[in-house]
């Protein structure tokens, strides 16, 4: 729509669904939860989610948030945000498509329970309502698992690009700090060069600043980088497998530069539509569907 708002009509059965939103919108809503989710683990409260709209909700149960300084939790709730609003983007399509479909099965399970009540229908076993419910809502639960991965033993082996973006964004910001604090000690070592690093860049630790004196800005980097991520040299993250996965990640930022201009692509790239067997379907679909 002329003011970026997009609309969807997506013909399924019986039904014609219809959705106009605004996906800057849905971006910001996605930061407000998260950041709402992190300030309320940093204060050492419960993180729960609920959805009051659709009347479900997801208990979080014990967790803690690991973000480190300022700069590092900056940079992972914009990614995580950028994570749940491809997330969205990438599903909506595909959800609008199952809302009329799963309506329909759920109003046909409600009018076979009134059968059985009224006597219509006599399920031999006394639970057999119960049963076919519980049915139902495991064959939800199945869905949800494959669609949503489910998560498994170990870490995630292969990087996603929001990933790689992020392991770029937080390495380049730590080499810029660290390299200007090599100049400050390289230019004025005996005029209180320290105290003038610390000030110019405020998220560098004492600790950190002073390895400038005889270490490399780009091996503190890597070292910094790493350990923000958490990851280890098994699944391709560490010393070995660092430079492919920031060579990768700069090859994805030029592609995006050379599309739009720019480091991110807006939500008209992302939302391109392409028709599949009769049906509109989202281009660059990381959400899976079987």
């Amino acid at each position: 729509m002329p003011n970026g708002e997009l609309l969807c009509l997506v013909p399924i059965g019986h039904s014609l669904v219809c959705i106009m939103f605004d996906p800057r919108k849905v971006r910001s809503d996605c930061e407000r939860l998260i950041g709402t989710m992190v300030a309320r683990l940093l204060e050492g409260q419960k993180a729960d989610l609920a959805n009051r709209g659709a009347g479900t909700y997801a208990e979080l149960g014990e967790v803690e948030a690991k973000f480190g300084d300022k700069l590092g939790l900056a940079m992972r709730v914009g990614h995580y945000t950028e994570t749940a609003w491809r997330f969205y983007m990438d599903a909506i399509i595909s959800k609008l498509e199952e809302v009329p479909e799963q309506l329909m099965m759920q109003a046909m399970l409600a009018t076979i329970t009134e059968m059985a009540i009224e006597g219509s229908l006599n399920f031999k076993e006394n639970d057999g309502v119960t049963k076919m419910w519980n049915c139902y809502l495991d064959s939800l639960k199945e869905k949800l698992g494959k669609e949503w991965n489910k998560p498994k033993p170990g870490t995630r082996k292969v990087w996603s690009p929001l990933r790689q973006s992020l392991l770029l964004d937080y390495y380049e910001a730590r080499l810029e700090e660290l390299t200007g604090a090599k100049d400050i000690y390289g230019t004025g070592r005996d005029t209180g060069w320290l105290k003038k690093a610390m000030e110019k860049y405020p998220n560098l630790d004492e600790t950190t600043a002073k390895r400038v004196e005889v270490e490399e800005p780009k091996v503190l980097a890597r070292e910094l980088t790493l350990k923000f991520l958490n990851r280890g040299g098994e699944d391709g993250s560490g010393e070995d497998g660092f430079d492919k996965q920031l060579r990768e990640a700069r090859k994805k930022r030029k592609e995006r530069e050379a599309a739009k201009g720019a480091r991110e692509a807006d939500a008209r790239h992302i939302y391109t539509l392409k028709v599949v067997d009769g049906r509109i379907r989202p281009k660059n679909l990381s959400f899976k569907k079987n």
